[in-house]
């Protein structure tokens, strides 16, 4: 029948619905998905509802009997007024209901933000939309709602999201509001504040987050990141190199510092003076070490073999990149005392390289010259800071 069609994907058996599910078809559609069930021997089961227009009382017994009879059932792409019903019955309290989402599309808007996981782009004069890059799954876009409405309860500003898209051609997306505001690139670039003053507002905003105490229960520890790159690079790095790593990483303790582990100028906004936190999915806890050896990254370590690539990232010269990154860790330290700058650095520095190298090697860059120079030279610096670093900890 029309109205019932099934597909076997993932060891999961799809039912797609369409048109009306009432009394005078009901009985016919819990037959025919029966019939899918055993023919395809499916105990796990989803009932995809993006072409059904309408279910009743009667359609909503089928479900519930589809409920007790297979070991697991979601409901996915519901549109609001199905959903609304489910809700409405209790069915969105005992079993796993997903809502439709609206499709949009980014093309030809400005991009206003960039992270690990996706882009930001501005949709209209009030709303902003992050795309998320193919790789990132519905689950881990869920995930990183989650942890904003954690940072939110522990007072961070961070920038609300409030609805899940698909964005054509880019898989997921995530719209919020934010009137009027722009990235501390986008300010730099347009003239509005200076790198300096960037600079400053960006470490303002970050000794408030890294006042903020978790819990493993809340944010992951920013540690076990780290020894998984350092894992990664055992095929790549000296077994001596991978050993020291491993030495110096087992002498960081466990702090309840909580990080934005993707800390830069294109993830941060500002709205009418205040500065708002975007790109939450990298929240953590642990030792401000791993933040800025994410900042390095970002300003000055990326590029290393090729200055273009900080204009390309973040929009920006490396010159005003360094600037960038000295004046946030001096203003972090509050002190010029160039022998503690340095050795900050260096502690930074050396995640930072190992965090580069695991990056390019992940995605390809030892297939084309480049990736491979910039391997290499990651490589060279990993060797020469772990023969100036002792110890790891920015809080002792």
């Amino acid at each position: 029948m029309e109205t019932v069609r099934g597909s076997m994907q993932d060891q999961k058996l799809y039912v797609f619905l369409s048109g009306r599910v009432d009394a005078s078809n009901a009985p016919e559609v819990e037959n025919r998905i029966g019939a899918l069930v055993a023919q395809e021997n499916a105990c796990r089961l989803v009932l995809d509802m993006e072409k059904l227009s309408y279910i009743s009382s009667s359609g909503l017994r089928v479900i519930l009997k589809l409920k007790r009879s297979t070991d697991e059932l979601c409901i996915v792409n519901a549109h609001t007024e199905i959903y609304d019903i489910l809700d409405m019955t209790g069915l969105t309290q005992v079993m796993d209901v997903r809502r439709a989402y609206p499709t949009v599309s980014a093309e030809g808007l400005e991009e206003i933000g960039r992270g690990a996981n996706g882009t930001v782009y501005r949709l209209n004069e009030d709303t902003i939309i992050k795309v998320y890059k193919p790789f990132v799954s519905l689950e881990e876009i869920r995930r990183e709602r989650e942890m904003t409405q954690k940072a939110l309860v522990l007072g961070l500003p961070a920038v609300i999201m409030y609805d899940l898209v698909r964005v054509e051609g880019a898989g997921y997306g995530t719209m919020f509001e934010l009137m009027g505001a722009g990235s501390l690139a986008k300010q730099m670039a347009q003239g509005l504040i200076t790198a300096e003053e960037a600079a400053d507002m960006s470490v303002k905003l970050l000794r408030f987050i890294h006042s903020r105490t978790v819990s493993d229960a809340l944010f992951p520890d920013a540690r076990q990141t780290v020894y998984d790159w350092i894992g990664f690079l055992e095929a790549y790095l000296p077994g001596d190199s991978i050993a020291r790593l491993k030495a110096l990483m087992d002498a960081v303790p466990e702090k309840p510092n909580l990080l934005h582990g993707d800390y830069h100028i294109k993830n941060i906004m500002r709205q009418d003076g205040e500065c708002l936190l975007i790109d939450m999915e990298t929240l953590c806890h642990g030792d401000p070490v791993f933040e800025f050896a994410a900042m390095y990254a970002a300003y000055v370590a990326f590029s290393c073999t090729d200055p273009e690539d900080v204009k390309d990232f973040l929009g920006i010269d490396q010159a005003t990149a360094d600037l960038l990154w000295k004046r946030s860790l001096k203003g972090y330290f509050e002190t010029d005392d160039e022998a503690l700058l340095q050795a900050a650095q260096d502690k930074a520095a050396l995640l930072a390289y190992v965090k580069v190298l695991r990056r390019t090697i992940r995605h390809g860059g030892l297939n084309d010259e480049k990736g491979r120079v910039l391997a290499d030279r990651c490589k060279q610096e990993i060797d020469a800071l772990l023969g100036r670093v002792d110890e790891l900890c920015f809080l002792h």
